[in-house]
Order: structure tokens, then C-alpha cells, then sequence
């Protein structure tokens, strides 16, 4: 589970849908069940957690109005976002101040966004899937063309890597986290890098 960091409008269908029901997710693990869970189980960051859930909101009704015109899409994007969004100050007084009643927002380094908007490059193949154009996206789809697409590494130059189990023929499998299309598989003495969907078919004869 993820809370994206950066506006809402730069995230494709899939990971608006995602966000929001993450966000649900998070808040039956905080709320619910005293979970500690990053920044967001702190007081302080009640708030802005639940403002977090009215820009996700927000952003499903903007996308689901699109196919609309004129007035009827802005009723229609009002009408959504009444039903579905939280009001902190109205819903959620006493659940998200404590006893000192400070809130402060999250702060996010621009090293963070951009490490976020990479990791959508790479994900999304190389091309721009968002729903809003930000002009930090032409460098970044350079970049990732130059490199002949994903290179399954951070900024650090290690592998970002989740254990994704065996193969029937006993080769370990690691997706690549960064771009999340791809698997690592290590049959010594080999290690290749292989499309997610054709993990389990493609394999290389050992010497």
C-alpha cells in the first residue's frame, strides 16, 4: 500500500482507482485497528490524511465526468464528490486532533516527487498516461528512452527487487519495483531480466 505524494491529475486510471481504495485501506488500519502506518498514524497528520481522500475523490470525479459536456458534467462532478468525500472538520472532528488540536500537513521533499514521477515512467512503458501534462515529464521520457527503457535500478545504482517465488523448474523470481513489468530470474549461473507475462516461459539454457 502507497499514498502517491504528487497531484492526483498525474496518475493514470488504474492507480487513481488504486489510490482510493488504498486510502480506505490505510485508514481501517490507523483508525480501525491502532495500526501505526508511516507519517499518517500521527495526530498531527489527521487532517491532511482526510483531505487526501477528498483529492482522490475529487480526481475520480473529474475523470468520470469527461465523457460529459457543459453544465451536466459539472452537476455531475458535484453530485460525486458530495457522496463520496470526507469533510474533516465536520466528520472526523475528534478522530483526527488529539490533545494538543495541532495539525500540520505532510511535507514532501521535490526529490520525492520526481523520484515518484520516475517510477510512473517507468511503469507506464516510456509513454505519458496521465490525465494532466507536467512539463517535468519531457525529461524524464527522454531519459527513459535513452536508457533503452528500464534499468531496474534506483538513483543508487541498486536493484530495487521483490521476491516473487519459484519457478516450477526452481528459479528464483524478482520483480523489478521500479517499473513493476519485468522479472528477474536467477537460475545458476544465470540472471536474466524478462517480461512479467512470459516469466515462467522464457528460459535460457544453462552452459
Amino acid at each position: 500500500m502507497r499514498i502517491w505524494y504528487l497531484p492526483f491529475d498525474e496518475l493514470d486510471n488504474q492507480r487513481v482507482l488504486g489510490q482510493h481504495a488504498e486510502v480506505h485501506a490505510i485508514y481501517r488500519l490507523v483508525f480501525n485497528r491502532g495500526t501505526s502506518w508511516k507519517e499518517w498514524a500521527e495526530p498531527k497528520h489527521r487532517r491532511d490524511f482526510f483531505w487526501i481522500h477528498n483529492r482522490i475523490v475529487a480526481e475520480m470525479a473529474e475523470r468520470g465526468s469527461e465523457t460529459l459536456m457543459g453544465i451536466n458534467a459539472v452537476e455531475r462532478k458535484r453530485e460525486y464528490e458530495r457522496a463520496h468525500a470526507t469533510w474533516p472538520e465536520q466528520e472526523f472532528t475528534e478522530q483526527w486532533l488529539d490533545s494538543t488540536g495541532i495539525q500540520r500537513p505532510v511535507k514532501v521533499s521535490d526529490e520525492v516527487i520526481e523520484a515518484e514521477r520516475w517510477q510512473l515512467v517507468n511503469r507506464w512503458g516510456g509513454n505519458f498516461r496521465g490525465r494532466v501534462w507536467k512539463p517535468e515529464y519531457e525529461a524524464l521520457l527522454d531519459r527513459y528512452h535513452e536508457n533503452g527503457g528500464c534499468t531496474h535500478k534506483l538513483e543508487s545504482g541498486t536493484e530495487w527487487l521483490e521476491d516473487y517465488g519459484l519457478r516450477d523448474d526452481g528459479a528464483h523470481k524478482y520483480l523489478c519495483l521500479l517499473c513493476k513489468r519485468f522479472i528477474k530470474i536467477v537460475d545458476e549461473p544465470l540472471e536474466y531480466w524478462v517480461e512479467k507475462e512470459r516469466a515462467n516461459e522464457v528460459r535460457l539454457i544453462k552452459p
